[in-house]
């Protein structure tokens, strides 16, 4: 196990340079010395062994000899995997692919808590700072006092934050630029906060002063398409399904080929996991799954609208965690 994210999932730390070897009967996980006396504090599982020394990891692997032994193909790197061809000379490496990632498909109890308390924070910021955002500060402003009240509140920002106005709001993922925002712009949020390892992702789409008929007519129906995405999030609702309801609204205005990303993702410890809400994923919701319900409608040299919110599944239907005014 080489991924620090699985690492982070089964043993609660994910240090650089860590590996763990699973087997029926003993774990080994392997901890640099910097850090030992550290993770020894916080890691406490029976048939666990926590090693630092190199030397008896070299020993444990030589052991593995004629083994067939698995590996996270979508973590390790060519050169990593050459590494471990070399430690382990006589066992058979095995590519695996979604162990650990489809165990965190289903979120337990403690896992729900972390999740709400991280979307709150990002529900916190959004109000904290909506009185900052006007026209005469940059973007470059906004995205840092996004950051800075994420961090007063003891987390990290969950990925790079977005801010878009103007015209740049017709790019999902716009770079923040030095641009002044100006009265009557457009301007989208995209942010989110790491509780404890665990993230949050909010996106809200506002006004500076009067709105255009065009960019109202775009933001009714990115609203419209949102809110029937979510009505369908539930227990034994396909991804799949739940994109389609979102992506008909806005292509039946005309504006489908605008709407150019899936409507929705995973997340948990990370921003982006499985399952994707896309024409392409047809992965069966169930209970304790968290995922993002987000359409949007960019249209070049004119603008775009995004709304995004993190919606839990739940025995009966849903709940949407994140509740940041619209």
């Amino acid at each position: 196990m080489t991924n620090p994210v699985s690492l982070l999932y089964l043993f609660g730390v994910a240090e650089e340079d860590s590996f763990a070897l699973i087997s029926r009967g003993k774990t080994l996980l392997y901890i640099s010395a910097l850090n030992y006396s550290e993770v020894k504090k916080i890691v406490k599982a029976s048939r666990l062994s926590i090693i630092s020394n190199r030397e008896k990891v070299a020993e444990y692997l030589r052991s593995l000899a004629g083994r067939k032994i698995g590996f996270e193909s979508s973590n390790l790197t060519v050169r990593g995997l050459s590494v471990w061809k070399k430690m382990l000379r006589q066992a058979k490496l095995m590519p695996t692919t979604n162990l650990i990632e489809d165990l965190r498909l289903v979120k337990d109890k403690e896992e729900i808590t972390l999740i709400r308390k991280a979307a709150g924070i990002a529900d916190t910021v959004f109000q904290e700072l909506r009185p900052m955002i006007r026209p005469g500060v940059t973007e470059r402003f906004i995205a840092g006092k996004i950051d800075a009240l994420i961090r007063e509140k003891g987390c990290e920002p969950a990925f790079k934050t977005i801010v878009a106005s103007g015209q740049n709001t017709a790019v999902p993922h716009h770079a923040v630029s030095s641009r002044t925002l100006k009265k009557n712009d457009i301007v989208m949020l995209d942010f989110g906060a790491v509780y404890k390892g665990y993230r949050s992702d909010l996106t809200r789409t506002i006004f500076l002063g009067k709105i255009n008929k065009l960019h109202q007519c775009l933001y009714d129906l990115v609203a419209a398409a949102q809110s029937e995405a979510i009505k369908a999030v539930g227990p034994g609702v396909k991804t799949e399904s739940i994109d389609r309801d979102a992506r008909s609204i806005i292509a039946k205005a005309g504006y489908g080929n605008y709407f150019i990303h899936s409507t929705g993702h995973g997340l948990g410890l990370e921003t982006h996991e499985s399952p994707r809400v896309s024409s392409k994923d047809t992965t069966t919701l169930h209970p304790g799954m968290v995922v993002t319900v987000e359409p949007g409608i960019y249209l070049p040299r004119c603008g775009g609208v995004r709304i995004e919110d993190m919606v839990l599944v739940t025995t009966t239907g849903r709940e949407v965690l994140t509740k940041a005014a619209k």
